[in-house]
C-alpha cells in the first residue's frame, strides 16, 4: 500500500465521504476493526444525493448495520466540516438514543483529528446542542420533543418508534401524525431541504409503510438477506445483489440469522431483519380464522389422513421450497394440520422425504400438483406401489384458488397446534399471502382444501377390520366393507 502524504490524505477526507466515515470510525472506536461491506458504500452514496437539493430519503436496514453511525454521526460531522452554517435537527424515539448519538458526534467533532482536518469549531457543546462559530448546529431531541423556534436545513429521524410501541395502533398513529405536522414543518426551505429517515421495519403501518403508501420518498432497503436479485447503486456503478445473498456474511451468516429467528420469532424477524413486516391483520387470509389446539389428536378409525404436496422445480439456493402438509380429517369439516415438512430438495431426496411421511402416517390420499417435478413424483410413487396418490392439475392462479376456499377457513375448519417447530413459518406465510416471497405452504393448503371441496363425499358408515390378505395387519377403511370382506374376516370364506 502506498503511503500518501498527510496533506493529500486530509484533502481526500475533506472531499470523500467514504474515506471520512472510515477514518471517523477509527477515531471513535480505536482498536476495533471496521468490517467493510458494499452496503456501507451504498448508504454513503444514497446520502450524497441529499447535498444541496431537496431530498426525501428512507433507509431501512437491520439492527447493528452501522446505519445510525453513518447517517446521524458521520454524515452530520462531514457536512458541518464543509459547511459550518448548515443546521440539523436529529430526532429519535427513545431520548437516550438521541442523546447517545449526539454525544458520539460531539466526540468526533471535538477530536484532534477533526479539528486539524477542517476549520469548523464548536461555540456551544451541550448534551443536546452543538453550535458552530458560524451559526450551524446539530440539535438532538426525542420524537415528540420540543422544537419551538427551531429550523433545519436537514432533518434526520433515526429510529422513530420502539419495537414495543409498534404493536400499539395509537402509538403508530401518533408518530405518523407528529412527523408531518411537527417535524416536517421545521424545514427552513421546503423546496431545498432534506429529510432522512433511518429505521428498521417494525410494522406494516410504521412510518416507512405510511410514507411509502403516500408516495414521494426515495427508499434504500437493505434486508439481512436479499429477497430477489437487485441492482444497488454505488459510487462507481451498481452492485449486483443476488437473491438470498447475505448483507453481512462475515458478521451474520445463515446460522446467526437462524438463531435470531428462533429468538425473535418469525414475524419479528421478518420485520427487523428482512425489512418485510407481516400484516398483523393478514392480507387475504385473516388470523382470526385460525383455530388452535393444545395437542394434535390421536387418529381414530373414522379419521382420514391426507398429505398435500407442493413441489419446487429445482433445489438451488434461490429456488422455491417443496412443502408437504399432513392433515388429519375428522367429521369431514375438522382439518387438523399435524405436520409440515418444507425443504429445498433434489428429486431423489424429495422422493425419499415423501415416502418417509407415507410410511409414518399411512395416508388415505397423497395430493401432488401435476406439474414439473410433481408429475415425475406421482409417476414414481405409483410405480413403487404407493396407493392413494392423486395428481392434481391446478386451475386458475394461486390467489384465485385460495380465495374460493376461504369460507372453510372462516368457518374455523383449519385447526393448528399451539406448539410446533414449523408453526411460526406457516403463520407468517399465511398472513403475508399472496404477497410473501414464498407461497409453497399455502399452495399446498389450498390444494388440500380444493380437493376436499371437489371429491365425492365419504360414507358416514365406518368399519375397522383385519385384512391379512393385503395388509397383514389392521387397516382403517372409510365406507362399508364388501360382503366378501366381512365373510372373510369372520372366517366364513
Amino acid at each position: 500500500m502506498i503511503e500518501l502524504p498527510a496533506k493529500v490524505r486530509d484533502a481526500i477526507f475533506r472531499q470523500d465521504f467514504i474515506a471520512f466515515l472510515r477514518k471517523a470510525y477509527e477515531i471513535l472506536y480505536p482498536g476495533e476493526t471496521l468490517i467493510w461491506g458494499w452496503y456501507l458504500e451504498a448508504i454513503a452514496h444514497f446520502l450524497e444525493d441529499c447535498r444541496g437539493k431537496r431530498a426525501r430519503k428512507i433507509i431501512n436496514a437491520p439492527p447493528r448495520s452501522l446505519k445510525s453511525f453513518i447517517v446521524s454521526v458521520a454524515w452530520v460531522a462531514f457536512t458541518l466540516s464543509r459547511d459550518p452554517t448548515h443546521r440539523f435537527i436529529c430526532c429519535s424515539y427513545p431520548g437516550d438514543l438521541a442523546t447517545k448519538l449526539h454525544a458520539v458526534c460531539r466526540r468526533l467533532m471535538e477530536s484532534d483529528w477533526y479539528c486539524s482536518l477542517c476549520p469548523t469549531r464548536l461555540e456551544k457543546s451541550t448534551e443536546n446542542e452543538l453550535i458552530t462559530t458560524k451559526g450551524g448546529y446539530r440539535y438532538a431531541t426525542s420524537v415528540g420533543g420540543t422544537l419551538t423556534g427551531l429550523g433545519a436545513d436537514t432533518i434526520i429521524l433515526d429510529d422513530p418508534l420502539s419495537a414495543d410501541e409498534a404493536r400499539s395502533e395509537v402509538s403508530r398513529r401518533n408518530v405518523n401524525q407528529w412527523f408531518p405536522k411537527a417535524l416536517m414543518s421545521r424545514l427552513n426551505n421546503k423546496k431545498a431541504g432534506a429529510v432522512i429517515i433511518v429505521m428498521q421495519r417494525l410494522h406494516m403501518d410504521d412510518l416507512t409503510g405510511h410514507l411509502m403508501e403516500i408516495g414521494g420518498w426515495d427508499r434504500l432497503c437493505l434486508p439481512a438477506k436479499a429477497p430477489k436479485d437487485a441492482s444497488i447503486p454505488l459510487w462507481r456503478g451498481d452492485y449486483a445483489w443476488k437473491a438470498d445473498e447475505l448483507l453481512q456474511p462475515l458478521r451474520e451468516d445463515d446460522s446467526v440469522l437462524d438463531e435470531l429467528k428462533r429468538q425473535f420469532g418469525a414475524e419479528a424477524f421478518n420485520a427487523l431483519y428482512l425489512q418485510a413486516p407481516v400484516p398483523a391483520g393478514g392480507n387475504m387470509l385473516k388470523p382470526e380464522w385460525l383455530k388452535w389446539c393444545e395437542l394434535a389428536p390421536t387418529r381414530q378409525s373414522s379419521d382420514q389422513v391426507v398429505i398435500s404436496v407442493d413441489t419446487a422445480a429445482k433445489a438451488t439456493a434461490t429456488s422455491n421450497y417443496s412443502a408437504m402438509l399432513v392433515f388429519l380429517v375428522r367429521k369431514s369439516n375438522e382439518f387438523y394440520l399435524i405436520e409440515i415438512y418444507r425443504k429445498r430438495l433434489e428429486f431423489p431426496d424429495l422422493l425419499a422425504a415423501i415416502e418417509a411421511l407415507i410410511t409414518k402416517y399411512k395416508p388415505n390420499a397423497v395430493l401432488i400438483e401435476d406439474h414439473s417435478s410433481g408429475t415425475g413424483l406421482c409417476q414414481q410413487l405409483q410405480k413403487n406401489g404407493v396407493a392413494g396418490v392423486i395428481p392434481i392439475r391446478p386451475i386458475n392462479d394461486k390467489a384465485t384458488r385460495m380465495s374460493t376456499e376461504t369460507p372453510k377457513l372462516q368457518a374455523g375448519n383449519l385447526i393448528l397446534p399451539k406448539v410446533a417447530s414449523w408453526i411460526d413459518d406457516f403463520r407468517v406465510e399465511y398472513l403475508a399471502f399472496p404477497n410473501a416471497k414464498y407461497n409453497d405452504q399455502i399452495d399446498a393448503l389450498s390444494q388440500f382444501l380444493n380437493w376436499q371441496s371437489n371429491r365425492p363425499a365419504p360414507s358416514t358408515f365406518a368399519y375397522e377390520f383385519i385384512d391379512v390378505r393385503d395388509h397383514g395387519g389392521y387397516a382403517a377403511v372409510l365406507g362399508a366393507p364388501t360382503a366378501e370382506d366381512i365373510l372373510y374376516w369372520r372366517g366364513l370364506r
